[in-house]
């Protein structure tokens, strides 16, 4: 199949889930990253607020919040452009982008450098046990990410794909542009991405 075409039966099925399998689901995957050593030791963390049937990461943020890591969310510019990262705290306020996906004002919000994160939750469409990626279609991440793929990148962040187990394909053929992920949780398990050559 086409990517487009994976787009479209992947998100449907997603759609199809039952609010009771989605939020189960999504409590064992917020479970599954707080245990994460490398989440735990985050102190700037970007996530995502559920859209188009996404695991839910509400359970997650609060755990966050308490733990006192800075938390950040993704902020679309526009078509081609790389995203920034807003920050995210309980008295934000959000308003939905041309997307329908709720960020923060930008009227009055603080931005962080996206080299300056430890940590990426990263959504997604479709995925393997690669941790190759399909996402909405826009290239965002790959575009503010491209600069993970570099030999002498100084500072590593980790790239952690947050999906449902029914978003797992056999297998994606990965473009030159593509950034691909360190790992994909999933209600039922923690994909490792193969370490690159």
């Amino acid at each position: 199949m086409k990517p487009s075409e994976i787009r479209q039966s992947i998100r449907e099925k997603r759609r199809q889930l039952n609010e009771e399998h989605r939020s189960a689901a999504s409590r064992q995957i917020c479970e599954a990253i707080a245990e994460r050593a490398d989440f735990r030791a985050a102190r700037t963390v970007s996530v995502f607020l559920a859209f188009d049937g996404e695991p839910d990461l509400k359970p997650l943020i609060a755990m966050a919040w308490g733990r006192g890591q800075r938390l950040f969310l993704p902020v679309v510019r526009g078509r081609g452009q790389p995203m920034s990262f807003a920050a995210y705290d309980r008295s934000t306020k959000l308003v939905a982008n041309r997307l329908g996906i709720l960020e923060p004002d930008p009227s009055n919000v603080r931005f962080i450098d996206p080299t300056e994160l430890d940590c990426v939750l990263t959504p997604l469409v479709a995925f393997d046990s690669r941790c190759h990626r399909i996402g909405v279609g826009g290239g965002f991440y790959d575009r503010t990410f491209a600069f993970t793929k570099a030999t002498d990148i100084t500072r590593p962040i980790k790239l952690i794909g947050v999906a449902f187990e029914l978003q797992k394909i056999d297998a994606i053929k990965p473009q030159p542009w593509d950034v691909r992920l360190d790992v994909v949780v999933t209600e039922n398990q923690t994909y490792q991405g193969a370490p690159t050559s």
